[in-house]
């Protein structure tokens, strides 16, 4: 069932979306911070070599952040579970910047509703963004599709397990504008929960 999205952008800009979702149509044109243009779409199952290949460009040590495991492939279950989303409770984005040759993919965003009775209106984040690619603002392009996505599938709460080391993901999510909170558990991970 698609979604029909209206929300504002995370900076107050003026500027609108307003979109019936499918995983397959939600595709817009971004720019990075050092003036690149990026396409965010949706992830479709078309795109598991996309996300296979996507592992070859993240270090060890985004790998780990990214899966608190170090992890080098995907398996097909985990290949399936990434790519075959509803848009609803599991809304997966992909980003790409333009160059010579096309689209490079670049980045992934997505929240997952975890199943729970009753349900609470929360969902867990994750980003990945190729070593290559840090820094030009795309994990914080991908939480603002994110956040207009979750809002109007009546989601109220992000969750993020964090490790501590992890600057650049808790810097996203601080650059959201959204109330933050954060918990240790006793491994020392940051679950960090903003309410949208």
């Amino acid at each position: 069932m698609p979604v029909k999205l209206e929300a504002d952008s995370l900076q107050g800009s003026e500027q609108k979306v307003i979109a019936t979702i499918k995983p397959k149509d939600y595709c817009v044109r971004e720019e990075t911070l050092d003036g690149r243009m990026l396409t965010i779409r949706g992830i479709r199952s078309d795109d598991k070599g996309v996300l296979q290949e996507g592992m070859h460009h993240l270090s060890k040590e985004s790998l780990y952040a990214r899966f608190f495991t170090f992890k080098s492939e995907l398996t097909d279950t985990e290949l399936k579970y990434f790519t075959e989303v509803d848009f609803i409770n599991h809304v997966a984005l992909l980003a790409a910047l333009d160059t010579a040759d096309g689209e490079r993919p670049v980045g992934v965003g997505r929240y997952i509703v975890p199943n729970k009775e009753p349900k609470e209106n929360k969902a867990e984040l994750a980003f990945a963004v190729d070593d290559e690619y840090q820094g030009l603002g795309i994990g914080t392009l991908l939480m603002k599709h994110l956040i207009m996505i979750a809002r109007a599938n009546q989601i109220e709460k992000f969750v993020a397990y964090v490790m501590p080391d992890n600057r650049r993901m808790r810097d996203v999510l601080r650059r959201a504008g959204l109330p933050i909170s954060y918990k240790r558990d006793s491994a020392g991970i940051l679950e960090i929960t903003l309410t949208i």
